[in-house]
């Protein structure tokens, strides 16, 4: 019998890519079966080289050297807000998510993909960290989202995680820029590591996704 397929994803690829993308191959595979281990981004490059999971989705690429990175999705980032007067008034406005950086906010934990990707987002616009007004961290985008509908602060989350919520009209979603801020979803491999028939077919599979 073949053993499961030891997975590790980040909380967005958990939540937003994988479903989709195991559901195809366990139709294509009668008999595979994955065990799936949640982390932030950080956790799962731990996991990966410990060799606890053995293919790994994560929004940002930390160990290069290490590891290949094939890029399986794009995500995007938005600002997003509870849905009242003032920030409705502020997106009649046409204001951008990154003039809403000094606002009270909800993050995401220091180690996950999307909090990365703001900080080095702030640093490239010259906003300096010390004027983000933090008040809470949180491990779990559905929290965040509950928080900021609830009037907590802003929080800058995967347009993915937030399309429902932004089509009920819960939530306010401000694009970050201009230009958007893009960011890539991958999945990540050991490299010279000896994979076996099935992890191939699936690592296959997920790049043709």
């Amino acid at each position: 019998e073949d053993l499961p397929l030891l997975l590790g994803a980040s909380t967005v690829p958990a939540q937003y890519v994988l479903p989709e993308m195991l559901a195809a191959f366990l139709r294509q595979h009668d008999g595979c079966r994955y065990s799936l281990r949640r982390g932030d981004s950080l956790q799962i490059h731990e996991f990966l080289s410990a060799g606890t999971v053995r293919i790994g989705f994560v929004g940002t690429a930390l160990d290069p050297a290490n590891l290949q990175y094939d890029a399986i999705a794009e995500d995007r980032l938005v600002m997003v807000t509870a849905n009242n007067r003032y920030y409705q008034e502020k997106k009649r406005g046409g204001v951008c998510g990154c003039e809403l950086l000094g606002e009270p906010t909800v993050a995401r934990e220091e180690g996950s993909g999307t909090d990365r990707t703001v900080v080095s987002y702030m640093r490239s616009r010259g906003f300096p960290e010390s004027r983000l007004k933090i008040v809470a961290r949180i491990d779990n985008p559905e929290t965040i989202k509950s928080m900021v509908a609830c009037g907590a602060g802003v929080s800058v989350l995967s347009a993915m995680a937030v399309r429902a919520e932004v089509q009920a009209g819960k939530l306010l979603s401000f694009e970050m820029d201009e230009a958007g801020l893009r960011r890539t979803i991958y999945m990540a491999s050991r490299k010279n590591e000896a994979y076996s028939e099935l992890e191939q077919q699936f690592m296959r599979s997920c790049r043709r996704y």
